[in-house]
């Protein structure tokens, strides 16, 4: 008969062995997250000095990087929450 007292030891290795996945999946979120952000921001700089009948393109670019911040500010959210409950 299956208990989840036997599964519970393969559940951890199961998770000793993801742990170093998902570290990597999160550090490279992470330094996506801060290229994006940071271009996203020198755009808006560079909005803030015309007027935006001027450079529909740079309003463009503001708009696509959201694209990629969402699901990268998602992952990064997933890897805090996930270090904060182990830690509890």
């Amino acid at each position: 008969m299956f208990s989840l007292v036997d599964a519970a030891p393969a559940l951890s290795n199961i998770a000793d062995g993801i742990e170093p996945f998902v570290s990597s999946i999160g550090l490279t979120a992470t330094l996506i997250l801060i290229i994006l952000l940071i271009i996203k921001e020198l755009a808006a700089a560079a909005l803030e000095n015309r007027p935006v009948a001027d450079s529909p393109e740079i309003v463009r670019v503001c708009r696509v990087l959201n694209i990629g911040i969402i699901p990268c500010l998602l992952t990064f959210g997933l890897v805090i929450f996930t270090r904060v409950i182990s830690v509890l």
